[in-house]
């Protein structure tokens, strides 16, 4: 529950790690992030990174369809 709390925060940018880690009361940056990668597979930072990759290609193929709709009106 403590990480899936955590994958919540970390998606919505307000806070670092450490902060995270204390408000779901883990003892250390350190314990946290061994907790965190025991259950996901991946860092907080390495999580954090492929959520921030998945909104980056999310937002390009958005544009590039947005882009394909408004040259169709053009012809």
């Amino acid at each position: 529950m403590k990480i899936d709390m955590a994958k919540q925060l970390i998606r919505t940018e307000q806070m670092n790690f450490t902060q995270i880690s204390e408000k779901l009361g883990y003892s250390s940056i350190h314990y946290f992030s061994r907790q965190f990668k025991k259950r996901t597979g991946m860092t907080p930072s390495e999580y954090a990174s492929s959520i921030k990759a998945m909104a980056d290609r999310d937002m390009r193929q958005e544009r590039k369809g947005s882009r394909k709709k408004d040259s169709r009106k053009r012809h």
